[in-house]
């Protein structure tokens, strides 16, 4: 197995719409990736949740003619199980 470096992982949002930073900013080290379960939980609570908010100007079908700028929110994932498989050759 190859030696990886721990890599270093920033937010560089500057927040100005109330987005939060990245969900993943830390430091990934092999020994964090090695260590990671093989059945993680998603959702354990089945909370209504979103995974992702973007800030961008749009206009629906129906909405007046003029453009809106707006956050838009992506739904989370409902309560879900993932397994983990890996081979190291």
């Amino acid at each position: 197995m190859s030696k990886l470096d721990p890599v270093d992982v920033q937010d560089h949002y500057d927040n100005s719409v109330g987005s939060g930073g990245a969900a993943s900013e830390g430091v990934i080290t092999p020994q964090l990736i090695a260590d990671r379960p093989l059945l993680r939980p998603g959702n354990l609570f089945n909370t209504r949740t979103t995974d992702i908010a973007c800030f961008y100007t749009s206009r629906l079908q129906g909405d007046p003619a003029k453009r809106v700028d707006d956050i838009h929110f992506h739904p989370g994932e409902k309560r879900s199980f993932r397994v983990t498989l890996s081979y190291n050759f």
